[in-house]
This record gives structure tokens, C-alpha cells and sequence, in this order.
């Protein structure tokens, strides 16, 4: 699976070299993964091999709470159509 920018991610099977781990929540922004749990980022130049082996899935809670705040966004903005 390909990153997508601005999508959290959970990792469900770590990588190859033990940098990302089962369980570390991941995004990737302005071209860097991020790692929650690392409270950092991964260097442009060691994001290729760390990420050998690792798959990953949407996080549920993340994509629960960014679809209701959407949500009242779009509530919010519909009230000032009246």
C-alpha cells in the first residue's frame, strides 16, 4: 500500500530493519513519513529502506473522528445558506 498524504495510518506488520512496528500510528506529510509513537519523523534519505515490509491500514479512530468533524463542518456551513 501506497502512503497517502494527510491519511493516518496503523502499521500491521512492522518493517524489515525494526524502525516502524506493529501498532505505530504513521502519516506522511510534506513528504515525510511521521511516526507518532517515534515523536518524529524518518529522514528523506532512510524512508526507502525503512519502510521495506511494512503494511499498513487506515486508522479507524482517525477516520472516524476526521468524517465528524467534516460532518459539523458541513452542518456549520449549511446553516448559513437559511
Amino acid at each position: 500500500m501506497t502512503l497517502e498524504p494527510g491519511i493516518h495510518y496503523i502499521v500491521t506488520k512492522g518493517s524489515d530493519d525494526g524502525t516502524l512496528e506493529v501498532g505505530d500510528h504513521i502519516w506522511l506529510e510534506d513528504n515525510l513519513v511521521h511516526c507518532r509513537e517515534g515523536k518524529g519523523w524518518i529522514p528523506l534519505a532512510d524512508t526507502e529502506e525503512a519502510m521495506q515490509g511494512v503494511e499498513v491500514t487506515v486508522d479507524d479512530n482517525w477516520l472516524t473522528a476526521r468524517i465528524r468533524t467534516t460532518i459539523a463542518d458541513v452542518m456549520a456551513l449549511e446553516r448559513l445558506k437559511r
